[in-house]
């Protein structure tokens, strides 16, 4: 028996899902515009009680909030459910809701609901269900693995591949860290590349 908010037997089928602890992460940040590069930096927080989580990235280049990412929802015994994903670039703000009931993603914008897959994810949350994946189960996911999960956007909803890596050290300002690297290669024309380097001493938060 699975329960939760949000669980039903659709989900039932999803491997286990062990959520890392609450953290406050720090990364340096590039932003590229206009051809010009500049240096920033970047906070993730996550937070959770076991049962519900929040998660917040910004993004600042010099004294200018460049992009700010939120994330909230509940736990289960399959990892997160998101309720609402905020994506805010300058003074713009947009949102997606997961109607769990209705089983569709809402958006703010204009664009056409979309149906909710079981399991999915926002472009923020996808970084800790990944971390929660692989804490479950680590074993399960060996170099060559593909990772299968829907993510959505502000305005859509797409099945993102994930690609598992070697298990390598990499050096950080802090030292040197054990990381597993996954990536989502482009799909199409102006379609991005997408990496997440996980720290397994760390319950496999990003990077």
């Amino acid at each position: 028996t699975v329960t939760g908010k949000g669980v039903g037997l659709a989900e039932a089928g999803l491997p286990p899902a062990v959520p890392p602890p609450s953290a406050d992460l720090r990364y340096a940040a590039t932003s590229l515009s206009k051809g010009k590069t500049y240096n920033g930096t970047a906070q993730l927080e996550w937070s959770h009680d076991g049962q519900q989580y929040q998660a917040r990235l910004t993004v600042r280049v010099l004294v200018f909030t460049v992009l700010s990412q939120g994330s909230t929802g509940a736990l289960s015994a399959k990892g997160l459910l998101p309720d609402r994903f905020t994506d805010q670039r300058r003074s713009s703000e947009r949102a997606a809701h997961f109607d769990r009931a209705g089983q569709r993603l809402r958006f703010s914008s204009n664009a056409p609901d979309a149906q909710l897959l079981p399991g999915a994810q926002d472009r923020l949350s996808v970084n800790f269900q990944l971390a929660a994946l692989f804490n479950a189960r680590p074993d399960a996911y060996a170099q060559g693995q593909t990772l299968r999960l829907p993510v959505s956007s502000v305005d859509n909803a797409e099945v993102w591949l994930f690609q598992t890596g070697p298990v390598a050290n990499e050096p950080l300002p802090a030292g040197e860290v054990q990381t597993v690297r996954l990536t989502r290669a482009p799909r199409k024309e102006y379609d991005r590349k997408v990496e997440v380097w996980l720290m397994p001493a760390y319950a496999h938060l990003p990077g």
